[in-house]
């Protein structure tokens, strides 16, 4: 597996933890966290998947720096659920708004956007996009719903 889509994997793999863990830290909200950490999932599977097939990427179009940079903003947000007895609800939307937002906002999976890149490797790229765009939808509803 290159790198790259090591980072973005990784990367997916500690968001789905995260929202996993909010499921448990918030029972009452257990099947929204949990739903959205299930297409984190599949978000892993794909891309195990994309880079089994030796997929082809811009490298120039997002840097390692950057996917890393989230990855340890979402350690660090990790710990500080486990560790904060006082972190609520409205902190966790806001936390995973952040992290949706900057996926999409950064253009994490535009390096498979070229023309060398299979139709296949595409439909998943773009199913990820699409279900990372439904997550920050959901996650904005939740945090209005809150606020009521």
């Amino acid at each position: 597996m290159s790198r790259f889509i090591q980072l973005l994997a990784e990367n997916e793999k500690l968001v789905c933890e995260l929202y996993e863990l909010l499921g448990e830290k918030f029972p009452e909200y257990k099947v929204f966290w949990d739903s959205i950490a299930q297409d984190e999932k599949k978000h892993v599977e794909f891309l195990s998947e994309i880079s089994a097939k030796d997929a082809s990427f811009n490298e120039k179009v997002l840097h390692y720096k950057t996917v890393q940079d989230l990855i340890d903003h979402v350690k660090t947000t990790i710990e500080k659920v486990r560790k904060s007895e006082d972190f609520t609800m409205k902190q966790a939307v806001s936390e995973a708004l952040n992290i949706e937002n900057s996926i999409v906002e950064l253009k994490f999976f535009e390096p498979f956007k070229s023309e060398e890149s299979n139709r296949e490797t595409r439909n998943s790229i773009e199913l990820i996009e699409k279900d990372t765009k439904g997550h920050y939808q959901k996650l904005k509803e939740m945090k209005a719903f809150l606020s009521k």
